[in-house]
């Protein structure tokens, strides 16, 4: 089954100097809202329109334009705050809308106070490490049409710069964040270094995977148990698993000796 993503950019609308770019999703229109900020288009954050918003927002251009007035007066364009506080009251008609727009670094200091995971905690501050990814903005849908659903707001070269939709659901938001965000930011050492060696472990298999694809291509491949042994030598992931042996093993001994010196007692009650 394909991914689901937004279409690709279906028009852009100039209004009063903001620019709006407009993506299909669900049947609902993401609008993009930028600014020219010395002469670059900068996101600034973005709303969920519908036919009947959408309509408005042409309405309002076009009386503009019969009154002869600019739309493109992007040195002094219409307030963003003052556009995006109107679509969450409705001010275009159609369903009222709200779109946080936030960094990831937000994002994740968010999710670092609000969960007990030690291990969660651990890996969303491996990912704060890096400092690309982290002040790299996010939408998440948070009222009206496709509440709950994230986007990374920029997308990538590789699907048009599009918004990259991350998952309408907590958990598959987070496991996105990580494999196709976060990674693209990272190197696969960088990302190996800032773990522990047991995360190295429980993460395995995906860095093996990540590792074979990262070879030369048309270069022999390597067997995934001699990368993994590479990874662990390394990392001291060896010496890790061999002192974990040695604690079960003195675990087991006291538990024997515990359990012999019961029987004694009994013995001696009788």
């Amino acid at each position: 089954m394909a991914e689901e993503q937004a279409s690709d950019k279906i028009e852009t609308i100039i209004y009063m100097g903001l620019i709006l770019d407009v993506y299909e999703f669900r049947n609902y229109y993401l609008t993009i809202v930028k600014q020219k900020i010395n002469n670059k288009l900068t996101v600034m954050g973005a709303t969920i329109a519908d036919e009947t918003i959408l309509d408005n927002l042409k309405n309002d251009v076009k009386e503009t334009l019969d009154n002869r007035e600019a739309i493109d007066n992007y040195d002094n364009p219409f307030p963003v705050s003052e556009f995006l506080s109107g679509m969450v009251q409705g001010n275009w008609g159609g369903e009222p809308s709200q779109v946080l727009f936030t960094t990831y670094r937000y994002f994740l200091e968010r999710r670092i106070a609000s969960t007990t995971s030690q291990n969660n905690i651990t890996i969303f501050n491996r990912m704060l490490l890096a400092d690309d990814f982290a002040n790299r903005y996010m939408l998440t849908v948070v009222v009206g049409p496709l509440k709950n659903c994230a986007f990374d707001a920029d997308g990538f070269n590789i699907n048009n710069n599009k918004p990259f939709f991350l998952g309408d659901k907590p958990m598959t938001v987070l496991g996105n964040i990580m494999d196709k965000v976060y990674l693209k930011h990272v190197t696969i050492k960088q990302d190996l270094d800032r773990m522990t060696p047991r995360q190295r472990d429980d993460r395995r298999w995906a860095i093996v995977t990540a590792l074979q694809k990262a070879q030369t291509p048309g270069a022999p491949t390597i067997p995934s148990d001699v990368l993994w042994e590479g990874i662990m030598e390394r990392g001291g992931g060896k010496k890790k698993r061999k002192s974990l042996k040695k604690k079960r093993k003195q675990r087991r001994k006291t538990k024997k000796r515990r359990k012999s010196l019961k029987k004694k007692q009994r013995k001696g009650q009788r």
